[in-house]
């Protein structure tokens, strides 16, 4: 790992504990009952999950040198990023549907997801340019980090929103 990103360790769980304050009240305070999510939901939640934990211990192994279960987690997110992105597609239909159940027109139950279609369309594109260049270590580190700062706008926004009473706008 290149010298100026040794500390990225220390900065990384940061994210992670914004996305467990981010998604708590309305996620994980329900546990165990989850009343009123689909297993759609459930899995779109387990993979991101799994995901921040990846981004969280891949920078750990390389500097631990453990390069053989670096690589063999990194082919684990072949699977990983795949069910994320389609799950993600799924909720957000779940969320023009939930839209057009309160009344709004399909244009504006559309509009409502631009910044979500903007998230995972940045996401897709990071994590495909970090596998495309795996072989040069410098780009391949800088994408990944690339795709694990797209999670910050949704977890920030919902820890505004549920810890701090900030509304949300509407992305129209």
């Amino acid at each position: 790992m290149e010298k100026a990103y040794r500390n990225l360790v220390y900065f990384l769980p940061i994210l992670g504990v914004l996305v467990a304050l981010g998604f708590y009240k309305p996620y994980f305070a329900l546990f165990p009952d989850f009343k009123g999510f689909t297993m759609l939901v459930h899995i779109h939640a387990m993979a991101l999950l799994i995901w921040v934990a990846l981004i969280l211990i891949q920078p750990i192994l390389i500097l631990k040198r453990k390069y053989r279960l670096h690589r063999i987690l990194g082919k684990f997110s072949y699977f990983l990023v795949p069910v994320i992105i389609i799950t993600s597609i799924g909720v957000m239909k779940k969320q023009y549907d939930e839209g057009i159940a309160q009344k709004l027109s399909s244009t504006e139950s559309l509009k409502t997801l631009i910044i979500s279609f903007a998230e995972i369309l940045t996401f897709s594109v990071f994590y495909l340019l970090a596998i495309v260049h795996k072989r040069n270590i410098a780009l391949h580190m800088r994408y990944i980090i690339c795709s694990a700062l797209v999670l910050i706008t949704p977890s920030l926004a919902r820890v505004l929103g549920y810890w701090f009473d900030v509304t949300q706008l509407k992305s129209y």
